[in-house]
């Protein structure tokens, strides 16, 4: 069976001049769930920049037939995913790859520049970068709490130590090197890097994944904070605040694990 949409398109009043309104007129379809920390990233930068789109939601949680059903869409089952209705059946998958497909449709200039050979290059370092090393944030430090389709006993210690390890050496690299030496990820201005980053290290300062933390990394910290009075911050997050109580009780819970690593 097909994948349903089971939520209103979100819309942010777009702001544009009549050509780029036109391209709008059939709103981009986003694959996902707010929980899921990429897929957040792309409603993020929606938000900012006022870009509608309607959300389908999918999740890797979902039942096997659904998952089956959009592996059509995605062939490795893995959230955010991308439909521009504008060019048919036309899908894209990857964060990064929907962030700067989004940023050059609609001409997103100071979040990531055409005219601009030398600065491009620097967020496209970073996006490739992420995946491997800021991300494990997410896959070293939250997966645990929020993936109750896995039962604490079947994660793997060493795999989540390895994980971890990335994550502090990732970490250590945006506080000292990055955000040391400017105000955002790549220099002075925001980028689709900050935005890509952002999903994963504002969970270290909603919940105590990692002690000291603010002390260890009080240039991210501060970062964080400038990126919270973007627009329409609130309003995309808010589902973390859903979940406060919920990641209070799994950490409890997987208290034995974590006694492990």
């Amino acid at each position: 069976s097909k994948i349903r949409n089971s939520s209103q398109p979100v819309e942010f009043k777009p702001t544009m001049s009549t050509t780029e309104t036109q391209s709008r007129n059939i709103p981009l379809k986003l694959y996902g769930v707010a929980v899921s920390q990429p897929t957040r990233a792309v409603m993020f930068l929606c938000a900012i920049k006022n870009i509608p789109f309607e959300q389908v939601k999918a999740s890797p949680m979902d039942n096997p037939e659904k998952r089956a059903s959009f592996k059509k869409v995605n062939p490795s089952g893995k959230i955010p995913a991308l439909k521009d209705e504008e060019y048919g059946e036309f899908y894209l998958y990857e964060s990064a790859a929907i962030l700067t497909y989004i940023a050059t449709k609609f001409n997103l200039q100071d979040l990531y520049p055409s005219n601009d050979l030398r600065r491009r290059a620097l967020i496209d370092q970073y996006l490739h970068w992420h995946h491997e090393n800021t991300r494990k944030v997410s896959t070293g430090f939250v997966a645990p709490l929020l993936r109750t389709d896995v039962k604490p006993e079947r994660w793997n210690v060493g795999a989540l130590k390895v994980e971890r390890k990335m994550a502090n050496y990732a970490l250590n690299i945006i506080e000292q090197k990055w955000l040391s030496s400017h105000a955002y990820i790549v220099d002075d201005a925001l980028s689709v890097a900050d935005i890509l980053a952002y999903e994963e290290l504002i969970q270290m300062k909603r919940w105590p994944l990692i002690a000291d933390a603010e002390q260890r990394f009080p240039n991210i910290f501060k970062w964080m904070s400038k990126m919270e009075t973007l627009p329409k911050h609130d309003q995309v997050h808010r589902i973390m605040a859903k979940l406060d109580p919920y990641v209070a009780k799994r950490m409890q819970k997987m208290q034995p694990l974590y006694a492990k690593l």
